[in-house]
């Protein structure tokens, strides 16, 4: 067909040849295209080139061929996703390694904002972390909703993310405390969210500060009182937080726990607080209430 004026680069059914064979795995004829000096960056619909096919068909031979052949790793289609996001996506280890060990750059955002690492988190591929971070993905680059990737491994409560992204940023230590635009912390998002082994790695391994405060002067221990997360309140507390830092409008994780009726809480603020001033506090507010409902 090619030598009676086959048209290498035409449109069939909404796709290229090249792009049909990328995705399906057909190397000879790709080669033999190739040969006939085909367009290796045609964009299909939706943005997708060859590179793109072969990644929605898992094809790593196909993306060796394209990348010696010259094709762009890194072209975006109109979600801005790159071949190594639709990999990543789709859980294609081998077609990730190739791309990367062909140059696919690994921090290439796409429309929300989110890396490949993003990806690799939420999806929750240890695997693709781990080679991500091996070719240096920046784990402190934030998507659209100001998550880099230990805020979102602690907002998704991916415990072994956090683990392997702690190994990789031993002389980077900011990081683990690098504030959202909120001043939510990794230790905020994983006290809010009830992610407790999240939190008590970002406390051990990752030596968290345990007191910061976000914009409204909440500590992490303020939303765990708040949303009653009685685990990361014992964690939070064991650890020696500061049960008398006030928010913005005055209120200590005392107040918070009253506010919620909390008293299991109460027992654990007591533990490391003035067990006066909760007694107080429930007389004050709670008038009913019992000393020994305090103490348990």
């Amino acid at each position: 067909m090619l030598d009676v004026g086959f048209q290498v680069n035409g449109i069939f059914a909404g796709h290229t040849p090249l792009q049909a064979a990328a995705q399906n795995g057909h190397l000879d004829i790709i080669r033999l295209l190739i040969q006939h000096h085909v367009n290796l960056e045609i964009e299909d619909k939706d943005g997708d080139r060859a590179v793109h096919h072969a990644a929605f068909g898992d094809e790593a031979e196909v993306l060796e061929l394209l990348a010696r052949s010259g094709a762009d790793l890194n072209a975006r289609n109109k979600r801005r996703q790159t071949a190594l996001h639709i990999d990543v996506c789709k859980g294609h280890f081998d077609v990730c390694k190739t791309l990367l060990s062909n140059g696919a750059h690994p921090g290439i955002q796409d429309s929300d904002g989110d890396t490949p690492l993003h990806d690799a988190i939420s999806k929750r591929r240890d695997d693709l972390i781990i080679i991500l971070l091996e070719y240096n993905a920046d784990v402190a680059t934030c998507n659209n909703n100001g998550f880099n990737s230990i805020h979102h491994a602690a907002l998704r409560g991916n415990s072994s993310a956090i683990e392997l992204i702690l190994s990789k940023i031993q002389n980077r230590q900011w990081l683990v405390d690098e504030k959202k635009d909120d001043g939510f912390t990794a230790l905020h998002l994983s006290a809010l969210n009830d992610h407790c082994l999240v939190a008590e790695l970002l406390l051990t391994k990752g030596n968290a500060s345990i007191n910061a405060q976000n914009i409204s002067l909440q500590t992490a221990l303020h939303l765990a009182v708040g949303r009653q997360h009685l685990q990361i309140v014992n964690l939070l507390c064991s650890k020696n937080a500061n049960v008398n830092l006030a928010d913005k409008d005055g209120d200590t994780c005392l107040h918070e726990a009253l506010r919620h009726h909390t008293l299991s809480q109460l027992k654990q603020l007591q533990d490391v607080g003035d067990s006066g001033r909760v007694y107080i506090y429930v007389k004050i507010m709670y008038g009913s209430i019992k000393k020994n409902s305090c103490r348990m």
